[in-house]
């Protein structure tokens, strides 16, 4: 990070990260048995768009 990209960064507002959930018998963690699958334009559109 550099003076000059650090105030073009953006970071999504999200609820969950601005304030977690407690985790209790009506609300469990989630677990995932397996990964979802994320096909390759799905993946493309989480890399960084300045590379574009």
């Amino acid at each position: 990070m550099n003076r000059k990209k650090r105030d073009s960064l953006k970071y999504p507002d999200v609820l969950s990260a601005r304030r977690p959930v407690a985790h209790s018998e009506e609300i469990p963690v989630p677990i995932f048995e397996e990964l979802p699958n994320i096909s390759d334009e799905d993946a493309s559109s989480f890399e960084d768009p300045e590379e574009e």
